[in-house]
């Protein structure tokens, strides 16, 4: 009875970590050395599992700084091969002590009023010059939907 009752607590135990969030790094690369400090955005994403190693499967959010309003999407790993509806190419490995995938959407509508509005609500202290280098990479963006999400593994991630 006890080893039904262990394995039973095992199970509710990794399902309840499996969907636990991750905090990354989402980068719209640029070209433009003026723009790179405005390029990157703090996200959080979801894993099947509790470690982005073993993941077959990725939940993240576009940053609404970024892209206005909530934009969802989902990437799948089979086969070590990750790949998604919403997007037209995906690249996702290890370098040094980063998991990174990049990234390339089919379109993504960036709705540049509500880039504005989020952007001063969240930095309401943001001046125009800051303001308008964040609002051209979403233009940017808009134009060529592609970024990198950046996550830095951790001890027991980099062991597998």
């Amino acid at each position: 009875m006890i080893v039904f009752i262990t394995c039973v607590l095992s199970f509710f135990a990794t399902e309840a970590f499996a969907n636990r969030p991750f905090r990354g790094v989402y980068e719209v690369p640029t070209v433009t050395p003026d723009l790179r400090p405005f390029s990157s955005y703090p996200i959080r994403f979801e894993s099947n599992t509790n470690d982005v190693m073993t993941a077959n499967e990725l939940v993240l959010q576009l940053p609404e700084e970024l892209v206005g309003s909530p934009y969802e999407f989902k990437i799948s790993r089979a086969n070590n091969e990750w790949s998604g509806p919403d997007v037209s190419a995906v690249d996702c490995q290890v370098i040094s002590r980063d998991f990174v995938c990049r990234l390339a959407f089919h379109a993504v509508n960036v709705e540049m009023p509500l880039v504005e509005q989020n952007l001063r609500q969240m930095y309401p202290n943001m001046n125009e010059e800051t303001l308008s280098r964040y609002l051209k990479v979403s233009l940017q963006f808009s134009d060529e939907p592609i970024g990198i999400l950046k996550y830095r593994l951790r001890g027991r991630d980099r062991q597998r």
